[in-house]
């Protein structure tokens, strides 16, 4: 009887480490199935990294331009919602992003914002088999124009 009982416990544990975070892990950017924002426009190739921190996300974004230049970003987004950190790279000067909690599957919402005014909303929405992650966004370009975007990120 005492085995079973281990047994069952240590299935408990194992079922509780399976259930990890579907975000933590590669993604990479799908170009032709994204519709991607005019400041994004030159971008060949996109991936980041999601890892757990604490209570945050750590993510570190590596891509090539299409002149074939490279570029790195490092940030930490907070597990419970709060503004993003970045240690690399980043939006432009002025511009604070704010991150809903995630919710337990998958899904939130970003805020950007200049001078305290929201200039693009995104919706992050996971798959339900936790392998594609699309980011539906709405956005003002500097000059007051309106655009949708879609990005469309598949899990390596």
């Amino acid at each position: 009887m005492r085995k079973a009982m281990l047994f069952l416990a240590f299935l408990g544990l194992a079922g509780s480490l399976w259930a990890a975070d579907p975000l933590i892990g590669t993604w990479k950017l799908n170009l032709p199935k994204s519709r991607l924002p005019p400041d994004m426009a030159n971008i060949e190739e996109l991936s980041f990294v999601v890892r757990e921190t604490g209570d945050d996300y750590e993510l570190v974004t590596e891509g090539v331009q299409k002149d074939g230049s490279r570029f790195h970003e490092k940030m930490m987004w907070p597990k419970q919602g709060g503004f993003r950190r970045y240690e690399s790279g980043g939006p432009a000067e002025g511009i604070l992003v704010l991150e809903m909690p995630i919710d337990e599957k998958g899904n939130g919402y970003s805020i950007r914002l200049r001078n305290g005014r929201a200039i693009s909303i995104t919706q992050w929405i996971l798959s339900e088999d936790g392998r594609t992650w699309r980011a539906i966004g709405q956005a003002r370009t500097p000059e007051g124009k309106t655009y949708e975007g879609l990005q469309h990120w598949e899990k390596q």
